[in-house]
This record gives C-alpha cells, structure tokens and sequence, in this order.
C-alpha cells in the first residue's frame, strides 16, 4: 500500500478540513432547514415524521451500500464525487417540486440515501490517508463541528431575514466547493489487493450476530429516538 510523502502531508491535511467544512455546509444550509422549510409550506407534523423516518432508514442502508462500493472501486474520492454530485442534483429537485408531496415522499429520502453516508465516507478516506497519524483526523473532524455551527447560525440568520430562498444557494456552493475540493485531493492509498467480495443481505445479519455491536446500535437507536424528535420538530 502507498503511503503519503511528509511534504504533501499539511497540504492534504487542510484540504480535508476544508472538505469537511464545505460537505458540512451542505447539511447546515439545506438538509437542517428542510423540516422547517416543509412545516412552513403547510405539510402537517405527521407527513413531516413520515418522510424523515423513511429519509433516516434511507441513510441507514445507504451506508452499507457506499462503504461496499468505495470497497470494491478502491476508492473515497469517487464514491465521495459521486454522493455528492447526487446530493446537489436531488436537493435542488426537491427544493422546487416541494409542493408535491409525493415526490418529496420519494426523493428526499434518496437525498438521505446519498448525502448522509457521505461523512462515514470522508472519515474513511481521511484514516486511510493518514494511518499512523491519527491526529490528523481528530482535528480534521473537528472542523466538521466548527463548520457546521457557525453555518447553520448564519443560515438561520438568512432564512429569518431573506427567506428559505437561500438554501439550494447554500446546497450549490458548498456542493460545487466540495467537488471541486475533491478533485484536487489525492484518493486514500490503494490496497495492493482489490477487494472481490460484495456487499450482500447476509453481512448485515452477520452484524446483528455481534453482541457488541447490536447493543451500539441499541443505544444509538434510544439516543436518536430521543434527539431527532426534538430537532426535527422543534420549529
């Protein structure tokens, strides 16, 4: 496996705190304001609930499905292109079919599909790039959090002042950064070896055969049951 030079190491390093910024910009300016964007063109609390809980399960799934596919590509760069290239595309459908709530039923839960998995992605690719240096990707994905509160602030301030015409402005930019970002990033190092096994129905229960894991997914599951509520709704 090919490892990175010292000499490039800072520079990827800021470049992968900028794409956790920009990828993270894309959820605080769209993805956080939807509910709110839903609720105020009249669609009722349940209908909301309903299309975030298909939209969630959709991310769930879509996490098996990326993670196998940059395993079996060899590659975070163009898994990662392509989610959000997805991502950019759908949301603005989204946002300007809004009113047809069926549509919003079916692809919005397809922004969840793409989007969502895209930071177990980045992680991915930031760890393999840095694997004996595993400071990098704490600080690295601390910015994920810096990114995300001082943008989702300012787009709370925008949509309050402007209106909720801002969000697929805030998608596209962060979305075209990312991309752009992207291209000029080294792919994490490549295996010698390329992974032939595929991703299949019996690995996911496998996983639930895990004691550790299932009771992980337990608490996560009471911790969201919790929070999402709360977070979605709150408007």
């Amino acid at each position: 496996m090919k490892t990175i030079t010292s000499e490039n190491k800072k520079r990827i390093f800021f470049l992968f705190c900028a794409l956790q910024i920009t990828y993270w910009g894309c959820y605080a300016t769209f993805m956080s304001y939807f509910t709110a964007f839903l609720l105020a063109n009249g669609v009722s609390n349940t209908v909301v609930s309903l299309i975030l809980s298909i939209y969630l399960l959709a991310a769930f799934l879509g996490s098996f499905f990326w993670g196998s596919l940059s395993d079996k590509l060899n590659t975070n760069r163009k898994t990662f292109l392509i989610q959000i290239t997805c991502g950019l595309v759908i949301g603005l459908i989204v946002y300007r079919f809004a009113n047809i709530i069926p549509l919003v039923a079916i692809l919005y839960p397809v922004l969840g599909f793409a989007m969502i998995p895209v930071a177990s992605n980045l992680d991915s690719w930031i760890l393999k790039s840095f694997p004996d240096d595993p400071d990098y990707y704490g600080v690295s994905r601390g910015m994920s959090a810096f990114g995300f509160g001082i943008l989702a602030l300012i787009m709370g301030q925008l949509v309050g002042r402007i209106g909720y015409f801002v969000m697929p402005i805030g998608l596209t930019v962060f979305a075209v950064l990312s991309i752009l970002i992207a291209l000029i990033q080294p792919d994490s190092p490549q295996s010698d070896s390329i992974i032939q096994s595929r991703f299949s129905i019996k690995d996911i229960g496998g996983l639930f055969r895990i004691r550790p894991y299932m009771m992980l997914i337990l608490v996560l599951f009471l911790t969201g049951l919790t929070i999402v509520p709360i977070s979605n709704l709150k408007i």
